[in-house]
């Protein structure tokens, strides 16, 4: 049931019981059948009023979401354009695949997703890929987010953030790495942490681990050869 003919059916229902109650009102006032009619009348007259007021809200309110989506998807468009007014479209997840290593410093790769994206005239690739061996496992993803740069919609969150933090179990904080924003969280007593990082402006990188030192991660994540992605 779509909105209109829920809200017809409502006005039906609400001025039948209206209708019900002044009939017995006007039985108990003996007033005449005449006097019914002209009631009866004027209530369906008003329910028909209400109906086209229904009609026309519903319409206003999809033009208007209608009109709103067209206007975020121009400026989505917008921000997916490089300096030059030229769109920049992310590469594919196979290209992504290529820079997913077999194995993660010692630990092999033992599956793999990709995809690429899109809504409202952007679009987005992934590539994600697991890590395990024993007890460790490493969860990792690269994402281009295309022309979009840094509105990531929250991919990284803390690309503009600066964190400095340190407790007897572990440290968050943003640093750099090889000349990149990067991320780093690490729970030394459950030997699990994040290391992320954004190259180009463009790419982020984002290593879930387990079991492992922040120090191989790390060691790992500088063989991948990132400096090489979207040439």
């Amino acid at each position: 049931m779509n909105k209109t003919t829920l809200f017809r059916s409502l006005v039906f229902f609400l001025f039948v019981g209206l209708f019900a109650c002044s009939s017995e009102e006007a039985q108990q006032k003996t007033e005449s059948e005449q006097r019914q009619e002209e009631l009866e009348k004027s209530l369906e007259k008003v329910g028909e009023e209400l109906g086209n007021i229904g009609e026309n809200v519903s319409e206003s309110v999809n033009e208007n979401f209608s009109e709103a989506m067209s206007k975020l998807g121009e400026s989505l468009e917008g921000l997916s354009k490089n300096k030059d007014g030229e769109k920049v479209e992310p590469i594919s997840h196979r290209e992504l695949k290529k820079f997913m290593p077999d194995k993660f410093g010692s630990i092999e790769r033992t599956d793999y997703e990709g995809q690429t994206s899109g809504a409202l005239g952007v679009k987005i690739s992934t590539s994600e890929a697991t890590y395990k061996d024993g007890d460790k496992r490493v969860e990792l993803k690269i994402i281009d987010t295309g022309g979009l740069g840094l509105a990531l919609m929250g991919t990284a969150v803390w690309a503009n953030m600066e964190v400095d933090k340190e407790s007897s179990n572990g440290y968050e904080r943003t640093t750099e790495i090889d000349g990149n924003k990067a991320y780093e969280k690490y729970d030394a007593k459950r030997q699990e942490g994040e290391l992320a990082m954004i190259v180009k402006d463009r790419f982020v990188v984002n290593c879930n681990f387990r079991n492992m030192d922040m120090k191989d991660a790390k060691r790992a994540i500088k063989r991948m050869d990132l400096d090489d992605l979207g040439e």
